[in-house]
């Protein structure tokens, strides 16, 4: 890459081709010393539709965590970038599965209802609600 003088712009191609590399915001930002709000404007104004690209990894199965972790930029930022770009974010974290049989199995065996959320990594409240919808508390 040639040198170039601060004022003077940056090719299209050259921003395209510095994404596309990664695809990752994180690249990005790390190549040209931008924090995230400034990097998503010099994306969206060289027409690369950054929200619509993470909406796509979101609704991909990707958490709000990977996609932190990949892009390094914040929950609460993605949040707001995925509703911008039109998905649904839900807050909080996601419920895990808890198998009907299962749940009742162990239901019957502690008459525990923090059994169950320790099981299941969940909190008490949420275990009291699977349980309840399942006619067993």
């Amino acid at each position: 890459m040639e040198s170039r003088r601060k004022d003077e712009p940056v090719p299209a191609e050259e921003i395209r081709a510095v994404f596309m590399r990664d695809g990752t915001m994180a690249s990005f930002m790390k190549h040209y010393g931008l924090g995230s709000r400034k990097a998503l404007k010099v994306l969206e104004l060289y027409g690369i539709p950054f929200r619509a690209y993470i909406s796509k990894e979101f609704q991909e199965g990707a958490t709000l965590a990977d996609l932190r972790e990949r892009h390094s930029v914040g929950e609460a930022t993605l949040s707001r970038w995925l509703r911008d770009a039109g998905t649904k974010v839900s807050s909080g974290r996601k419920i895990p599965d808890m198998p009907e049989d299962q749940v009742r199995q162990l239901w019957i065996a502690t008459r525990s209802i923090n059994h169950v959320a320790n099981a299941y990594n969940v909190h008490w409240k949420t275990a009291q609600k699977r349980l309840q919808e399942l006619g067993l508390s």
